[in-house]
């Protein structure tokens, strides 16, 4: 209760607290509407990551999505590739678990990958001699993720676009998986073999 200028009491409380309420009440509507369009907007609720601007990547160049676990490979023709960084030798040994890692041409088992497996790599690659290696199982594979080693299944990719801001957008619940086969390179197969 409040005395107003005549010294009657009043139930209501000073307008000023009410009015700062009010604005207190805004303030937190407007702050959970931002969070929320900025989580829309990333595609956080459909699994699509959107990344950087497409041509932020060079041809024949790579980067390592560690927050998700994949690599964006720009191929030398241009063509973008998401590959997974666990193969599925470890996707199936959860107790043991060897993530794929690259093996540049600086890197000095390059040159012993490249002697070993390089007639091997696919077409696909543009020439580009990047492998991937992983050290547990002795895995590896060429920059489009073909098993190069032996024939077997293939780095799992996700569906890689461009949206129309330029900007490549990843769809980490899409999971493409094939399997190298003699003459075939990418024969399609069910991703829980």
């Amino acid at each position: 209760m409040t005395l107003d200028d005549d010294g009657i009491t009043s139930p209501r409380p000073p307008v000023v607290l009410g009015c700062g309420l009010m604005i207190t009440a805004v303030v937190a509507l407007f702050v959970v509407g931002a969070c929320l369009t900025i989580y829309l907007d990333s595609g956080a609720n459909t699994g699509e990551m959107v990344l950087e601007d497409a041509r932020a990547y060079a041809f024949g160049s790579y980067e390592y999505v560690g927050a998700r676990n994949y690599f964006i490979v720009r191929l030398p023709d241009g063509a973008f590739l998401a590959l997974a960084d666990l193969d599925a030798a470890n996707r199936a040994t959860p107790e043991r678990r060897c993530r794929v890692q690259a093996v540049p041409a600086g890197d000095p088992a390059h040159a012993a990958l490249l002697e070993l497996h390089g007639r091997r790599i696919s077409t696909f690659t543009g020439g580009w001699t990047l492998m991937f290696r992983e050290s547990c199982n002795g895995a590896v594979y060429d920059a489009a993720g073909i098993r190069l080693d032996r024939d077997g299944r293939n780095l799992d990719r996700f569906p890689v676009s461009v949206n129309p801001e330029r900007r490549l957008v990843v769809d980490v619940s899409a999971r493409e998986c094939s399997l190298r086969q003699t003459a075939s390179y990418l024969r399609s197969t069910s991703c829980a073999e």
